[in-house]
């Protein structure tokens, strides 16, 4: 598919967004469930879809397999979703919340905070003085260079 696709707090279900690719993907205050985006090469034109001024929910998606490289996790709120195997390096966490997810695999120069920090910290939709980070748990016993700050 070719083109912009813009939602605005809508909620997308049951997806596979395993083939798809678009010109930009610009959701905003959007909550995904039970999507699928793996194998998928997420790059700059899919940053909105973490970033959007209103927070965007993914709920039970599967990130598996897909690089995350060329992307950043920016207030997106992750619940119960999985990455093994994803190609995760670079991410600085500042305001993304993970929620019950799997990571299975190699993280790379990985931060999470615990408290909103930097730039887009003041301007939260919606305002939160915590990154919520229950359970996130890795599932592989190779070494990670992933830290978690506070």
């Amino acid at each position: 598919m070719q083109g912009v696709l813009m939602l605005s707090r809508v909620t997308v279900r049951d997806a596979d967004f395993r083939r798809v690719t678009f010109d930009q993907f610009a959701p905003e205050g959007c909550t995904f469930e039970h999507c699928d985006f793996s194998n998928q090469t997420l790059d700059r034109r899919y940053q909105p879809l973490f970033s959007s001024r209103r927070q965007s929910v993914f709920r039970d998606c599967t990130f598996n397999n897909a690089d995350l490289t060329g992307v950043r996790p920016g207030q997106a709120r992750f619940e119960r979703c999985t990455f093994i195997g994803s190609k995760i390096d670079a991410w600085e966490s500042f305001t993304a919340e993970f929620i019950d997810c799997v990571f299975a695999g190699r993280l790379r120069n990985v931060r999470f905070y615990g408290r909103p920090w930097g730039a887009a910290a003041d301007k939260l939709d919606p305002a939160r003085t915590a990154n919520a980070m229950t359970s996130a748990r890795p599932t592989s016993s190779v070494p990670s260079s992933s830290t978690a700050s506070t």
